[in-house]
């Protein structure tokens, strides 16, 4: 079912959604000339719209919104840090063939890393293997990378066997039982996180990072389509398509 979801995700999602018009399209080619030129000028439109800054601003804005960045002047009282997982590269070349974090979890792993050396409380890298063919899980992986830099005064520790965020939630309620955490993740990704913690029953103090949406304006090139922009809208749209997936749970 997990893998069933995931391939659901990409198919229903940008780019592959582009793919998936052009080939009904090219199915009426021959049986309806205007369903076609419909279909073909829908496309465009998506992929122009989809791939441009202030469409993703759009996509985004209530999701990064929803909490805002952690008051480091407050005196917070956590049981832990904990920190999310976003994805690893299987096999580095950089780490000899072991895994590696990818850009949106190296954020992640260095701010929990930054913010523990405030708090000085233990970092919990939370996320497992998504696949059987994965030798270490997420949580490994960030907790060999953080041990490089982190000072020897700060306790890295790891839940290996979430594979959602939902799971992340739920076995970090069962395997620590905080009392209070702050929850490290991607802006973009805060509320789903928020939402499924809440509902374990563990208070969190949001702490965001990884932002995506740039404030000091628009330019010409925030109308030239880019796939940088794209990856940001599928990764908006996939949180929304969580958060109502996670609501009919």
């Amino acid at each position: 079912m997990f893998t069933l979801l995931k391939i659901f995700n990409y198919i229903i999602f940008p780019p592959s959604i582009f793919i998936i018009i052009l080939i009904i399209a090219l199915y009426f080619i021959t049986k309806s000339r205007t369903k076609t030129i419909v279909l073909i000028i829908t496309d465009i439109i998506l992929i122009y719209s989809l791939s441009i800054e202030p469409v993703k601003n759009f996509i985004l804005s209530p999701l990064e919104n929803c909490s805002a960045p952690i008051n480091l002047n407050e005196k917070h009282t956590p049981d832990y840090i904990v920190v999310l997982g976003g994805g690893t590269i299987d096999s580095s070349p950089e780490e000899y063939g072991k895994g590696s974090l990818s850009p949106d979890a190296m954020k992640r792993a260095l701010y929990g890393v930054y913010l523990a050396g405030i708090y000085r409380v233990p970092v919990i890298f939370s996320g497992g293997r998504l696949s059987d063919r994965q030798s270490e899980s997420e949580a490994d992986i960030a907790l060999r990378l953080m041990n490089r830099s982190a000072s020897g005064k700060i306790k890295l520790i790891k839940e290996d066997r979430s594979r959602t965020t939902f799971e992340n939630a739920e076995y970090i309620k069962n395997t620590f039982n905080p009392g209070k955490i702050i929850l490290v993740t991607s802006a973009y990704h805060m509320k789903r996180s928020l939402y499924s913690f809440g509902r374990a029953g563990v208070a969190c103090i949001a702490a965001p990072t990884d932002y995506r949406i740039d404030h000091s304006g628009y330019n010409a090139t925030s109308f030239i389509p880019k796939t940088s922009e794209l990856n940001d809208v599928y990764k908006g749209l996939k949180e929304y398509i969580g958060l109502l997936f996670y609501n009919l749970k």
